[in-house]
């Protein structure tokens, strides 16, 4: 193997390309091969697309990451749950009610 596949969509590809040492002695019948194959492709390959990646959360969707939406305002311990943090609210009570629903971050 000159090299290991860089992603589940690489390695998935390489598996239908080159499986036929897997047919052989019965290890695995070509329909086992084919749900799996379609099965990753599904639930996981597919999946994984709908998300963004957390590097990608962080540069397009982190209040801690964009000064220019209040993130100098926020006094940085609690940058990671904005809505902990008085300057979020900009009333001083941290938590309180307000008009705004707290996010529900995963």
């Amino acid at each position: 193997m000159p090299s290991a596949p860089g992603s589940l969509e690489q390695a998935l590809e390489a598996l239908e390309a080159d499986h036929q040492f897997l047919l052989k002695g019965d290890v695995f019948t070509k329909d086992v091969i084919e749900t799996h194959l379609s099965y990753k492709r599904s639930r996981e390959l597919d999946e994984m697309r709908l998300r963004p990646h957390p590097h990608e959360f962080f540069l397009y969707h982190d209040v801690c990451a964009m000064p220019a939406l209040g993130a100098a305002k926020l006094s940085g311990q609690n940058c990671a749950q904005p809505w902990l943090d008085p300057a979020w609210f900009g009333d001083g009570t941290a938590g309180a009610a307000d008009s705004r629903p707290i996010p529900d971050f995963p």
